[in-house]
């Protein structure tokens, strides 16, 4: 929180593979990964195997843990941050790039591990930071820490990633067991035979399928007329 009091709307001066081979990227990027993996991190247990497959207490307290370190890391780095850079709307731009890195961390921590969530985002670093300037100070679109926060499609991307990552939090391997489950009783449920013990014709009508036999009344007219 210091740092991010300290260097404000701070740049650093980093090689890129822009125009003229140096970028200005917003020292926001580098404050934010660390508190989103921190967040993130707090979901790695030595119990998780276990924990995966817990009621729903233990499921709601680890939602309850993840929404609160998060979401307050978030706004109390952000508060600093829009403080010392004088305006409220570099801080909202600041927390839309850490939502991003929240989004990273979470897709990163349930494919290997809430101890590595680090990687994903990190491994994301260093292409924002060498591809994401077409010039020093112009920034792609798709380089969301860097973007104003007027940019509309570093919000969508920023939302996306963010719902991919919720999702990938959400989808526990207890969860994930069971939809497999389901999804394999599918084609069972599709073949069950019909219960009245009719078999259809391909070249007949669905009508014919679901005629019922004449009653007592129908058969004896029927002979009577032949």
């Amino acid at each position: 929180m210091m740092l991010g009091w300290i260097v404000g709307q701070k740049q650093v001066s980093l090689p890129s593979a822009s125009a003229d081979g140096m970028s200005d990227v917003p020292f926001s990027q580098f404050l934010a990964l660390p508190l989103a993996v921190l967040a993130v991190s707090m979901l790695h247990s030595p119990m998780t195997t276990i924990e995966a497959a817990a009621p729903a207490v233990l499921e709601r307290a680890s939602r309850l843990l993840l929404a609160t370190s998060t979401v307050g890391l978030g706004l109390l780095s952000a508060v600093v941050y829009a403080t010392a850079a004088g305006s409220p709307a570099h801080g909202a731009a600041y927390l839309r790039g850490y939502a991003l890195t929240c989004g990273l961390a979470l897709l990163g921590g349930r494919l290997q591990g809430w101890d590595r969530s680090w990687i994903l985002p990190l491994a994301t670093t260093f292409p924002v930071v060498f591809y994401g300037f077409e010039w020093k100070a112009t920034p792609r679109w798709w380089n969301v820490y860097a973007q104003p926060i007027e940019a509309i499609p570093a919000t969508v991307l920023t939302s996306l990633l963010l719902v991919c990552g919720i999702a990938a939090w959400a989808l526990n391997p207890l969860r994930m067991g069971m939809i497999l489950r389901r999804a394999r009783q599918l084609p069972a449920t599709l073949r069950q035979p019909d219960p009245a013990g009719r078999k259809s014709h391909p070249s007949r009508g669905r009508e014919q399928h679901d005629r019922e036999p004449p009653s007592p009344e129908q058969s004896h007219a029927a002979r009577h007329r032949r």
